[in-house]
């Protein structure tokens, strides 16, 4: 890809965004794709988890904090002020309808106002909760009808861990 090819708008939600993986590798890969593609390329970047902060569930500025801390030296900092406006923070369980509604609310605004989106779903999770969180995303109809029309944008699902703990689970997924 070259520089000076425009991407259109992606936003990669990490469920499991508070979890090892995430802080250790994915967000600091995402930072670097800003880092060499700035402005031809619009990622924003939605982490769930249970992690509390000082007064309660994270904030937004708690998240990219610790984002920001988990590498000291990597960031720039004139770079990060840039990035870290496109990270958000949910709390709360991706397999409980409850905790996931309110997600959903905002996945739903967020796709009226950017409709040709590609929303790219990370489940860095325990392979137990990928099909409840799956289920969640048909619940709520968060997965466009058809995924092959580019004015619709498009939903994909990445799975992070080992697909199956044994082959009926797999079968099942």
């Amino acid at each position: 890809m070259r520089n000076n090819t425009k991407l259109k708008r992606v936003l990669v939600v990490i469920h499991g965004g508070t979890g090892d993986l995430a802080m250790r590798k994915l967000y600091l890969a995402l930072y670097q794709l800003f880092e060499r593609y700035g402005e031809n390329i619009h990622i924003d970047i939605w982490g769930t988890g249970k992690q509390n902060g000082a007064a309660g569930p994270l904030t937004d500025d708690e998240f990219r904090e610790l984002i920001f801390k988990r590498h000291p030296g990597k960031y720039s900092t004139m770079l990060w002020g840039l990035f870290a406006p496109r990270i958000r923070y949910f709390h709360g369980r991706c397999t409980d309808t409850g905790d996931f509604r309110s997600f959903a609310d905002q996945l739903c605004a967020y796709r009226k106002q950017y409709p040709e989106a590609g929303v790219l779903v990370f489940l860095s999770l325990h392979p137990d909760h990928f099909g409840p969180t799956v289920e969640n995303y048909q619940t709520f109809d968060l997965v466009p009808k058809t995924n092959r029309e580019p004015e619709t944008g498009w939903t994909r699902f990445l799975i992070e861990k080992p697909f199956a703990l044994n082959v009926a689970q797999g079968e099942r997924l």
